[in-house]
């Protein structure tokens, strides 16, 4: 798995969590980062995450929500995003338990 592979799997697990524990489809990299615990020092990580939300808001699972700055996004297709979700997580967990 290629580190750019491994940040978007991180960023839809992100999502998966900020919808499910904050009860909010409005997404931004403030939020990804309180939940890994990034320091605003690692500019690295911080701009692997952008490139992922900017990335989901091509294939339009995600929508730029409001203002420029901060880039807040939205939640567009929740079918086409647990379904994502489904592919990368549940699957995986799958073939590891062999079920």
């Amino acid at each position: 798995m290629n580190i750019y592979e491994k940040f978007m799997n991180e960023t839809i697990y992100a999502i998966m969590n900020i919808i499910r524990y904050e009860y909010t489809s409005i997404i931004t990299v403030k939020k990804i980062r309180k939940l890994y615990s990034i320091k605003s020092i690692d500019s690295s990580k911080i701009n692997f995450y952008w490139r992922c939300l900017q990335s989901l808001e091509k294939t339009r699972i995600l929508k730029r929500y409001g203002s420029k700055k901060p880039q807040k996004y939205q939640v567009l297709n929740f079918f086409k995003f647990f379904e994502l979700f489904y592919d990368t997580y549940v699957k995986r967990a799958m073939r590891t338990k062999k079920l």
